[in-house]
């Protein structure tokens, strides 16, 4: 008589939900949607298909996760520089986002510039979280502005900017071929979004 099989635990399931998202948020950044399938995607997580549906109901599903999970995981979305407050916090994300290094990235980069374009033809429900992503970006780096300008309405505006320049600077990177180019169009958005830092300073 066969035995039956014990169901997996807890722990496990976490684990391979994570490896799932994982792989989604790598593959997603760097093929796009359309030319991930779900079949590529589980065999690059070490998984079968079918583990897929004990966890999403579909790829859409996944990808809107993917890119929450993907902003929650990145150092660089987060603008995570611990010990530094202020313009002086402001100028160091600049920095680390709009960073040759940030573009090169391919395990956790930043969803809201890596996934712009891809996000836009994608179902509601995935430009919905993706526009909670980037609220979450703008209000992260409006609370770091000086208390003065923090709570104010050109606070505010200066924030929607400066995460604006900061995505669309990425974005833009992303999809030139020439190296003095994307190194010009680096430095003059880093440079752009510390000057409207030092405007409220």
């Amino acid at each position: 008589m066969r035995r039956a099989e014990m169901p997996y635990s807890t722990e496990h399931k976490q684990r391979t939900r994570e490896s799932i998202l994982s792989t989604a948020i790598r593959l997603f950044s760097n093929k796009g949607y359309d030319s991930v399938t779900i079949d590529q995607l589980m065999t690059a997580a070490g998984l079968t298909r079918g583990a897929f549906y004990t966890h999403f109901d579909s790829k859409s599903e996944l990808y809107a996760e993917a890119v929450l999970a993907a902003a929650m995981q990145s150092p660089i979305a987060s603008g995570a520089c611990p010990g530094e407050k202020g313009t002086d916090w402001i100028r160091r994300t600049a920095s680390l986002y709009l960073s040759r290094e940030h573009l090169e990235q391919e395990d956790f980069p930043c969803p809201l510039a890596f996934l712009v374009t891809d996000v836009a033809n994608r179902e509601p429900a995935v430009r919905n979280t993706y526009t909670r992503v980037y609220a979450e970006f703008v209000r992260v780096l409006q609370s770091h502005l000086p208390m003065e300008a923090s709570t104010t309405a050109k606070g505010s505006e200066l924030s929607w900017a400066m995460a604006a320049l900061m995505i669309g600077g990425v974005a833009v990177c992303r999809a030139l071929n020439d190296e003095a180019t994307i190194d010009r169009v680096l430095v003059a958005c880093r440079q752009v979004v510390e000057g409207l830092a030092e405007d409220v300073a």
